[in-house]
């Protein structure tokens, strides 16, 4: 569809059609059926917290950094079965 302005340039309109986003299935776990309470279990991580004391004397954090080093596992919030398998 093409419109012709006033100044003789021409418009061009694009329509696009909608498209489908992937869908993401949700977790459930294989032993318990749990399909709304997990965790994650980082091994060998470092936690950085820088904190300013305030007049008061609360220590009150200023930036936060992790250094992961090791696994990271996810677990069932319900039966506590190792499911890292199946969040890859």
């Amino acid at each position: 569809m093409e419109k012709v302005l006033a100044t003789g340039k021409t418009h061009k309109i694009k329509v696009k059609k909608p498209f489908l986003l992937p869908r993401k299935e949700k977790i459930i776990c294989p032993f318990c059926g749990n399909s709304e309470e997990f965790y994650d279990i980082i091994e060998n991580a470092t936690f950085y917290i820088h904190y300013l004391q305030t007049e008061e004397g609360h220590l009150e954090p200023v930036e936060e950094e992790a250094e992961v080093l090791g696994p990271v596992k996810f677990f069932c919030g319900s039966c506590n079965a190792d499911l890292t398998y199946l969040k890859k």
